[in-house]
C-alpha cells in the first residue's frame, strides 16, 4: 500500500508542470440581461492566458474549442442546432481575446423565459474551462402591427413588435415563416416612442418601409429587403412638409417629406446604445 501511494505522488509531481502551465481564465459577459426572443443574443467571452507558456486554442474533429451550456429556469437543457464556427488561437502569457458571439442562431433558444449560460473552453488533450452562469431574461414582446402574405407557396408574416428592456422601449422588425418554423430576422429598428403608430408600406418587390418616430420631431425610415435584411435607414426631422411613406405608380415605395438630417444638425455620435435610439 505504501509503495502503491509513492507512485501516484511520483505521478502527480511529473504530471503538475504540464497541468499548471496549461491555465486559463475565462469570462463571459453581455452588454445586457433582458432580450427579445428571436433577437441577435450576442454574448462576450473573454479569455486570458495566465500561464507561463503559449496555449493553443484549436477545433478537433469538427468540435469547436467554444461551446456553451445553456439551460432553461427548471434546469432543461437547450439543444445546440449548428456548430460556432470558431478560427484556432494561439494565446502569448498574459494576452487575451474577446470573442463576440450571436448564440441565436446555434441554440434552439425558442420559449420565453429565464435562461442560465455558460461558456466552455476546450483546450486541445487536457480539460475544458467552463465560465460562471450568466442569467438572461427573454421575452415576446408586443406584436403592434403584423401582416401575412404567400411567398413561394408558404405563408409569410412580418411584425413589428415593442419591447421594453428596463426602461427603454424599442421597436423590432420580425419576418418568419410560422408553419416551417423559420425566423428570418427580429431586427431592432430604434428606440419607439409611444405617441404615435409607425408607418408600415411593403411594395411590389415584398421590400418591406417603415416610418417611427426615435424622439422628439425625429423619425426614422427603414427600409429592408423581403427577409428583413436592412438596405437604407435615415433620420429626419419633421418639417414644413408632413413625413410619410408614398407608395409610386410602379410599385415602388419612397420616404418623403420632413428636414434631411445634415452633420450640422446630427447629434453627436454616439453608440445606439449610448443615444437610446
Amino acid at each position: 500500500m505504501l509503495k502503491t501511494r509513492w507512485l501516484w505522488l511520483v505521478c502527480l509531481v511529473l504530471l503538475w508542470p504540464a497541468v499548471s502551465r496549461a491555465q486559463l481564465s475565462v469570462v463571459l459577459s453581455a452588454e445586457k440581461s433582458n432580450f427579445l426572443l428571436y433577437e441577435p443574443l450576442t454574448l462576450s467571452v473573454k479569455v486570458t492566458n495566465i500561464s507561463d507558456d503559449p496555449i493553443s486554442l484549436a477545433n478537433e474533429g469538427g468540435r469547436s474549442w467554444l461551446t456553451f451550456l445553456i439551460q432553461t429556469a427548471d434546469r432543461r437543457k437547450v439543444r445546440a442546432e449548428t456548430p460556432i464556427q470558431t478560427e484556432p488561437i494561439v494565446l502569448p502569457p498574459g494576452r487575451s481575446k474577446v470573442l463576440s458571439v450571436n448564440i441565436t442562431p446555434h441554440y434552439a433558444i425558442r420559449e420565453s423565459g429565464q435562461y442560465a449560460v455558460q461558456a466552455s473552453v476546450e483546450l486541445s488533450g487536457q480539460r475544458s474551462f467552463l465560465t460562471d452562469g450568466l442569467v438572461l431574461n427573454v421575452g415576446r414582446g408586443e406584436v403592434v402591427w403584423t401582416k401575412s402574405y404567400v411567398e413561394g407557396g408558404t405563408q409569410r408574416v412580418v411584425s413589428l413588435i415593442r419591447f421594453t428592456d428596463m426602461k427603454d422601449t424599442s421597436l423590432y422588425l420580425r419576418v418568419e415563416e410560422p408553419r416551417e418554423n423559420l425566423v428570418f430576422t427580429t431586427f431592432k429598428l430604434g428606440r419607439m416612442i409611444s405617441f404615435t403608430n409607425p408607418e408600415v408600406r411593403i411594395d411590389s418587390f415584398r421590400n418591406i418601409h417603415i416610418l417611427h418616430p426615435v424622439g422628439a420631431r425625429l423619425y426614422r425610415y427603414t427600409q429592408t429587403d423581403p427577409n428583413g435584411q436592412l438596405i437604407q435607414q435615415e433620420d429626419r426631422e419633421t418639417g414644413a412638409t408632413p413625413l410619410t411613406l408614398r407608395t409610386l405608380e410602379d410599385g415602388r415605395v419612397e420616404f418623403v417629406g420632413g428636414k434631411k438630417m445634415t452633420p450640422e444638425t446630427k447629434r453627436p455620435k454616439l453608440s445606439e446604445l449610448q443615444q437610446g435610439l
